[in-house]
């Protein structure tokens, strides 16, 4: 007979095994207990429910990566502690694909306790970094002028769509990924952008796109709208219902009776819409992809202004969108990967979508061009990661005062970190201008200490 410590570790086990064929969603205790080899009754005498064994999964991978990392660190000059932990986290990745899988993107969607315990574990790893890189002196430009949870959170987000394209451990061209942080060392200059915090007042909101909002309730009894009309009425309000209680509930708890109430319509309506609550949720998906593409795409393509200059424009209107629907920003950045493994790889291709905006980079100035690019997908990681990280932390009133941040991490890569700055001074000081002529309307970042 196999000991309790043992049948413990077989439960665990197979909690990641499951999770990586199909998702922690589709996981269920029996799922568990029939790899595991483990009855139901010896299942609930080691854990309340399928929740508390992730739980203890998660921790157990958290501090074997956070050892990795350590060591990594330790081995690293200060300057380096940075790129070791990238290298780290690579490796984990590369030799425990699945385990790495768990802790860095199914704890993302097994509810707000795990989501809290990857918070912390990401916490842990960036005071791992800061420690050992405490003895560099600040301002000598040997360090990246980035924020590490930036980086870390960029890194993790890149290493999981990597796995979910091969199928497995991540691709060796990552290998190139710490040589990334170069882009944003500037020897002689003092470490401005360090410390994940506002900066200046930026308006976003101002002259930016119409708010895009549900459509409101049909009218009761007999009325003159048309058939073609009361279907997109209805099928509108049933996607922003969808997302409203996806955000509030989980894609899991959530029911086609839960959606249909809050929608205002009957099952029969929902089901004229939706073969059931996947597909609504698929659709929803790509409603919310639609809206946020349209507002940052719209800022940039039909602007005359130079490359940085869109990109900068396009930040301010994508943030915007946030601030003006936040249930759908939820849904888009916290719940879009409820579907598992497989779909996800179309979540990914929407991430990646962004970096059709970052192409132009390329082309900015000669030594852009020889960057790999690698890099624009580590950018795009690193914003997914900074927004949904103040979403699901109810501080999206923040995000605004983080736009010179975002721009600068997206533009130093291919102007130069130098010339960055100097862009982002002149957007700042456009923005502060712009906004005391319109007399200081719209939503503004403000200077902030608060650290993530």
């Amino acid at each position: 007979m196999s000991s309790p410590s043992f049948q413990r570790k077989r439960a665990v086990d197979a909690m990641v095994e499951s999770i990586a064929r199909q998702g922690y969603a589709a996981t269920t205790v029996g799922h568990v207990t029939a790899a595991s080899r483990l009855s139901r009754t010896t299942f609930y005498e080691h854990f309340k429910d399928r929740e508390d064994c992730f739980l203890d999964a998660q921790g157990t991978l958290a501090v074997a990566l956070r050892a990795e990392v350590e060591r990594a660190v330790e081995r690293c000059e200060p300057a380096r502690a940075l790129a070791g932990a990238i290298e780290a986290l690579i490796a984990f990745a590369t030799n425990r694909p699945w385990e790495f899988h768990l802790i860095a993107h199914e704890a993302t969607i097994a509810g707000p306790r795990a989501l809290q315990a990857r918070d912390e574990m990401m916490l842990t790893l960036e005071r791992t970094v800061e420690a050992a890189s405490a003895d560099c002196p600040d301002g000598d430009g040997e360090r990246a002028d980035i924020p590490t949870r930036l980086v870390l959170g960029g890194v993790v987000r890149l290493l999981g769509v990597s796995m979910r394209r091969t199928g497995g451990g991540p691709e060796a061209a990552l290998a190139c990924l710490p040589g990334w942080l170069d882009c944003y060392t500037l020897p002689g200059a003092p470490n401005r952008w360090r410390e994940l915090r506002g900066v200046g007042s930026v308006a976003v909101s101002a002259n930016g796109p119409a708010r895009p909002i549900a459509p409101q309730p049909l009218p009761r009894g007999r009325h003159r709208l048309s058939e073609e009309t009361v279907d997109v009425v209805q099928r509108e309000r049933i996607l922003h219902a969808n997302a409203e209680v996806v955000c509030a509930k989980g894609y899991a708890a959530v029911t086609v009776a839960d959606i249909a109430r809050a929608a205002g319509v009957s099952r029969e309506i929902f089901y004229r819409h939706f073969k059931d609550k996947q597909d609504a949720f698929l659709q929803t998906r790509q409603l919310v992809f639609e809206q946020m593409i349209a507002a940052s795409a719209g800022a940039f393509f039909t602007s005359e202004k130079t490359w940085p200059e869109g990109i900068w424009e396009a930040m301010r209107r994508t943030t915007a969108w946030v601030l003006d629907q936040p249930v759908l920003a939820h849904f888009d950045f916290i719940e879009v990967y409820a579907l598992g493994p497989v779909d996800a790889k179309q979540v990914d291709e929407h991430v990646l979508a962004f970096n059709v905006f970052l192409e132009e980079g390329y082309r900015y100035r000669p030594e852009a061009a020889e960057l790999p690019r690698l890099y624009a997908q580590a950018i795009a990681g690193s914003v997914f990661e900074l927004v949904a990280f103040y979403i699901s932390h109810d501080r999206v009133a923040e995000l605004p005062g983080l736009l010179p941040l975002t721009t600068y991490v997206i533009l130093a890569p291919f102007t130069g970190a130098r010339e960055a700055c100097e862009l982002i001074d002149g957007f700042i000081s456009a923005s502060e201008q712009a906004s005391a002529a319109a007399g200081g309307n719209g939503a503004f970042g403000t200077s902030s200490a608060d650290r993530v």
